[in-house]
């Protein structure tokens, strides 16, 4: 066990897609050592580099704490490098951590403002995750199921333009997606250009089952570097998920066959 609830962080680096748990863990808070490991499966990269990885035992400043949450929170960065990902996340907590009904704990991912709901924890193994395709703080967020649940998101060049995939697990009171792009991964809601004015409609609305969708941008310019992200509409509220890095190349050359 490493344990990085220091200043540290433990760090690995991928060549492209692959999985790898980092074996990091805590000795503070009077309990002894606790081993608390959490694994990225990268499904989908761009560009190589490093992602880190530390723990602290202690509540999360922005966590909710009522009135079930976990006193444990894992901070997750991605070197310079490393970009044009979806990684599946899974994080093991101590069941000292636990507080409150464990049952009803929701895992969550921090963006600055809020907490994006990953879904509910499994108290059989202790563990929560979601795919993602940015890193941050990860932690117990709200409280109340997540209306969408992604299971992947990805994005590839075909000699259309620019293909985007995304499957849901779940889609709870879902109307649809919109699509947005912009030249800027940091572009706020208003800065990024809405693709389909007319929504993609949900597959599944109200069902716990998988649906899978696609997109095509066919505007894209040749080597032009875009940032996409998925609007979920629902019959009350909306949420962003992204940015997605994608590009186009306009030469395709045939497959010649002697």
């Amino acid at each position: 066990m490493v344990a990085t609830d220091g200043s540290g962080e433990l760090r690995k680096e991928f060549s492209g897609p692959g999985s790898f748990t980092f074996p990091v863990g805590d000795n503070t808070g009077g309990d002894g050592a606790q081993y608390t490991p959490a694994t990225l499966n990268f499904t989908a990269l761009r560009q190589a580099g490093y992602a880190g990885m530390r723990v602290v035992d202690a509540v999360h400043t922005d966590a909710s704490t009522a009135p079930d949450f976990l006193s444990r929170y894992w901070t997750v960065t991605a070197g310079s490098l490393l970009n044009g990902f979806t990684a599946q996340t899974t994080f093991k907590y101590d069941p000292s951590d636990v507080n409150g009904v464990e049952s009803e704990i929701m895992g969550g991912k921090w963006n600055g403002d809020a907490f994006t709901k990953l879904g509910l924890v499994d108290p059989a193994t202790h563990t929560f995750g979601g795919a993602v395709t940015s890193f941050s703080d990860f932690t117990s967020g709200p409280s109340t199921p997540p209306a969408v649940t992604l299971e992947d998101m990805g994005t590839s060049a075909t000699p259309g333009g620019v293909s985007l995939k995304w499957t849901t697990a779940q889609e709870i009171d879902l109307v649809g997606f919109q699509v947005y792009r912009a030249t800027n991964p940091d572009a706020l809601p208003a800065e990024r250009e809405l693709l389909t004015p007319a929504p993609i409609l949900a597959q599944g609305a109200g069902q716990m089952e998988e649906a899978s969708y696609a997109y095509m941008d066919a505007t894209a310019a040749p080597k032009q570097v875009y940032y996409y992200w998925l609007k979920a509409i629902y019959t009350s509220g909306a949420d962003f998920f992204g940015p997605l890095l994608g590009q186009w190349n306009a030469l395709y050359l045939p497959l010649l066959r002697r």
